[in-house]
């Protein structure tokens, strides 16, 4: 299972961070969250005009026997404490926008992972 996951920051080092990557990377990159659940680099779309924030895309693969209240646990937890002091505009689960907030986050990924399940 995977989860599409949007960001659109105006924080130029949060991709190198979330991939925690010291210089440069290219997609397809791999950062391991836990056991059997990987963020995988896809692109980020950067802007040079003044004003518009740059959206970094990745993947969330999840492993096949994971529980679903566990592993929606897991990724919210990194993804909350990944963005919680960033300068984050949107943060979108699967086209769902979510506020930064530990718990909205979990909810939306449990509901995702409930109906692709």
């Amino acid at each position: 299972m995977e989860l599409e996951i949007e960001i659109e920051t105006f924080d130029k080092k949060l991709d190198f961070d979330l991939f925690e990557a010291k210089e440069r990377f290219e997609r397809g990159m791999e950062t391991k969250i836990a056991e059997g659940v990987l963020a995988r680099y896809e692109r980020t779309e950067g802007h040079l005009a003044v004003g518009f924030a740059d959206v970094i895309h990745f993947a969330i693969t999840i492993g096949r026997n994971t529980a679903i209240g566990v592993v929606s646990g897991i990724i919210s937890d990194w993804l909350y404490d990944k963005l919680k002091e960033r300068k984050v505009e949107k943060l979108r689960i699967e086209r769902t926008e979510v506020e930064i907030d530990r718990s909205q986050i979990e909810r939306i990924i449990t509901e995702k992972m409930e109906t692709t399940n």
